[in-house]
């Protein structure tokens, strides 16, 4: 039984059985964990106020045959992010794109305080996000009709798309390269 203390961001959280909680961790030294809290879904649980999606969390992960949640803090929720409507959805975006592309127990050190640095200044970038994981736009083109200015990417496909052919294939898992900030 091995145990962590580590700093994460909450990506998602999901009911698990009648009152478990299943939560998708990025940490600064294990990479994506996914770990159980028990009984997180009850209402006097001590996980629950903490396993907000976006939250900065301290945790304290136990790892017999799979993580399992033994104490958790918030260090920081990034409140500033929160009320800032339009980067509060980039910022959704940014955890949607790391659930789909970033793999289980893969430490990344350069991805984590890009991370924390983006959720912290208040400056959601995608297109950076991509450019940390190996998807750079600036050499890319439109998978289908080849041009070579790209607006958008395809998550499910990893592929990038034009504004164009973006509309004309209508996928509902693309992001946009260019966010506001």
């Amino acid at each position: 039984m091995l145990e962590y203390v580590t700093e994460s961001i909450v990506l998602a959280v999901e009911p698990h059985k009648e009152y478990d909680l299943t939560a998708d961790l990025f940490t600064k030294d294990l990479g994506r964990v996914k770990a159980r809290a028990v009984s997180g879904h009850k209402i006097l649980s001590k996980f629950s106020p903490h396993l907000n999606p976006l939250n900065l969390v301290s945790v304290r992960l136990v790892e017999k045959k799979q993580f399992t949640i033994t104490d958790v803090l918030t260090a920081d929720n990034f409140s500033v992010l929160r009320n800032h409507g339009e980067n509060y959805s980039a910022a959704l975006n940014l955890l949607n794109v790391l659930k789909t592309l970033v793999p289980f127990g893969a430490p990344d050190i350069h991805l984590w305080y890009f991370l924390r640095a983006s959720f912290e200044d208040n400056m959601i970038n995608c297109g950076s996000l991509l450019k940390i994981l190996g998807y750079d736009s600036q050499f890319s083109s439109c998978a289908f009709c080849f041009r070579e200015t790209t607006a958008n990417f395809s998550l499910n496909n990893q592929i990038f798309l034009c504004s164009f052919c973006n509309v004309k294939i209508n996928t509902d898992n693309t992001i946009s390269i260019f966010n506001p900030s």
